[in-house]
């Protein structure tokens, strides 16, 4: 790698984790190391999920860049050939428990290993059907060195000559049947013989390298050669159809050097099956943090309840579609992750949050817990171990229990002088940074008004704008962005109320776009450790409530004291008391000047809130 050139990469096993890869990239700032986690025979990188490493390099060879602006584009070849599978044969044939996820499978049988699920069970695919599941380890050998490859693929004979191929082909065979041999008369080199309408066609399989070499083309592996010629002809009107079927109950056939099945000790006495228990400790180990079913919004806008388990040991957030599965649906690592709450208006149900994973192009997960409670639980979880490597001041402070708060309240009122359109249906979408929060409902005309509040609580400190964009609302197709507005968060006075109109620009230009009226609040606080509060809340539950009647002389937002007052009471269950205190009060300040009074319609209707949602 020190003499390769930029874009230069390889892939190798990880020193640190076994099991797991590394990949190594020449980039035009040194060489980078990216973790590849290998998980039931899926592949992760910064969270994004493929099926195989091959997939994994094309994806950052041709449609996304690894690095900014740069992509994998020069293999490192290893000295010799390199074998990431591992491969065993079935000794005996087995069957399946009901509603399990193992697999059912005859002696003779070839596995890819992708998995050491416990000391008893094997994760793998069975060659013959391409099925994944649980493997018995009592039941398997490992595979002879010299096995082929394809052994076990149901339309791969090792065993057969030409003319055996051909009488099978006629026999049982239709228009389209094929299979795979090897070549008779060039080592190394394969045979595919297809049924056509004159009988038997051959086409010679040219092995080249780590390659395949076919009707001019060059092939990774056989399984390429097949999908593509099940599209297209491979001769002038005849294309792929299925593989010649084995009889039942048959093995699949192993190469001569095994001695057939008898060097195997294939159908002996069968072993001891161990108990099947589906666990969710054989996936993650001893790292559970925190599990439990949360809803997940898909890529076609359904939500489906599914397992959740956050890994604290790995830093990653496993999904499964349910708590009895073994392999997971999906991971999410939360090295590259930040997690942000989502407004009920967003999605139209409450206590959403999102986790946007920012590892080349972002990845955004949206989650729903049953209860606000729920919610706040998990998000508090996932923090925790959410981008380790963006170390900053306030990590180092919340370690020593001072926490900062931020917090962001805003109301989107109304807007002027839209550009004119045959029909306006405009609603405003709130992004913090990129992140999409919250939305308002969907008005009519140029000249909208909304006079929709918003308010997030404990936003990221990586937040350092907000953004308005106005949208059209149209039911035959896609909404159009139509003008939006960004305001940078150090601009607003920590703690004061910006109440202006804000300059629109158009989507798709640099014009104007008319105006918008936004009232908004930034807050950022430092909250010390709770017990610091105590002396602060003893004289506030006091029984004369005067703490809170003089704090009402000296504040000018009321509205924002009382809310915080109130919360306190209802912490301490003695938000009814309180109401009742100041009903008392105002009794006795009948005709004197109503102080009392300003703060108690707030508490009254806030307080009132709280009782219906109870």
């Amino acid at each position: 790698m020190k003499q390769g050139k930029p874009g230069s990469y390889l892939v190798r096993k990880s020193e640190r984790k076994h099991g797991q890869y590394s990949l190594s990239y020449i980039g035009l700032n040194g060489i980078s190391h990216f973790s590849i986690t290998a998980l039931f025979g899926d592949y992760y990188i910064g969270g994004r999920q493929f099926e195989s490493l091959r997939d994994l390099i094309g994806y950052y060879t041709k449609y996304s860049c690894l690095l900014k602006d740069e992509k994998l584009e020069h293999p490192v070849q290893p000295p010799e050939p390199v074998s990431l599978s591992i491969r065993m044969v079935a000794n005996y044939s087995y069957s399946k428990p009901h509603g399990s996820e193992a697999l059912s499978f005859l002696a003779g049988d070839v596995f890819v290993i992708e998995d050491n699920v416990n000391e008893s069970w094997f994760w793998g695919r069975l060659q013959r059907t391409s099925e994944r599941g649980m493997i018995p380890k009592a039941y398997l050998n490992d595979a002879p060195d010299d096995l082929s490859p394809y052994a076990g693929k149901p339309w791969f004979y090792d065993n057969l000559s030409k003319e055996e191929a051909n009488e099978l082909l006629m026999n049982e065979g239709v228009v389209g049947s094929f299979l795979i041999r090897p070549s008779q008369g060039r080592v190394g080199d394969y045979s595919l013989s297809v049924r056509d309408d004159n009988g038997v066609s051959r086409f010679l399989i040219k092995k080249q390298g780590l390659q395949y070499l076919f009707g001019g083309r060059l092939f990774d592996d056989l399984e390429s050669i097949i999908e593509r010629y099940k599209k297209e002809f491979i001769e002038q009107g005849l294309s792929l159809g299925n593989p010649i079927a084995r009889r039942e109950q048959t093995p699949p056939t192993t190469p001569t050097s095994l001695g057939g099945l008898r060097d195997l000790n294939v159908n002996e006495d069968t072993p001891t099956t161990p108990i099947y228990e589906a666990t969710i400790e054989s996936t993650v180990g001893l790292g559970i943090v925190k599990s439990g079913f949360l809803v997940k919004k898909g890529t076609s806008k359904k939500w489906k309840s599914m397992f959740f388990i956050l890994n604290g040991e790995d830093e990653q957030l496993l999904f499964f579609d349910h708590n009895t599965r073994t392999r997971p649906k999906g991971m999410i690592d939360l090295t590259y992750s930040t997690v942000y709450e989502v407004h009920e208006s967003l999605f139209g149900r409450p206590n959403c949050f999102q986790i946007a994973v920012r590892f080349g192009d972002t990845q955004m997960f949206y989650l729903c817990a049953d209860t606000c409670d729920e919610a706040n639980d998990w998000i508090q979880a996932l923090r925790k171990f959410c981008s380790k490597t963006r170390r900053t001041a306030t990590q180092i402070m919340t370690n020593s229990d001072v926490k900062q708060l931020r917090g962001l309240e805003m109301n989107i009122i109304e807007a002027h002088n839209l550009p004119p359109g045959k029909s306006y249906h405009p609603y405003c979408v709130v992004s913090l940074n990129e992140v999409r929060m919250s939305r308002t409902p969907v008005k009519e005309g140029e000249n909208p008004v909304w006079n929709e509040a918003f308010k997030f609580n404990d936003i990221p400190e990586d937040i350092v704008s907000f953004t308005v964009a106005i949208c059209n609302r149209n039911k035959r197709s896609k909404d159009q962005d139509i003008a939006c507005l960004t305001v940078a968060l150090q601009i607003l006075t920590k703690g004061e109320v910006v109440d202006d109109w804000f300059q629109l620009r158009a989507t798709h230009s640099r014009t104007e776009a008319g105006t918008i009226r936004i009232k908004a609040r930034y807050m950022h606080e430092m909250i010390m450790p709770v017990e610091e509060y105590s002396g602060l809340k003893e004289i506030l539950l006091k029984e004369d409530v005067l703490c809170v009647t003089s704090l009402m002389e000296v504040c000018k937002d009321r509205d924002t004291v009382a809310s915080r007052i109130l919360n306190v009471f209802r912490h301490q269950e003695e938000h009814h008391n309180l109401l009742k205190r100041l009903t008392e009060k105002e009794i006795e300040n009948e005709g004197k000047p109503r102080l009392v009074c300003l703060f108690y319609v707030t508490a009254w209707v806030i307080g009132i809130r709280a009782v219906l949602m109870i």
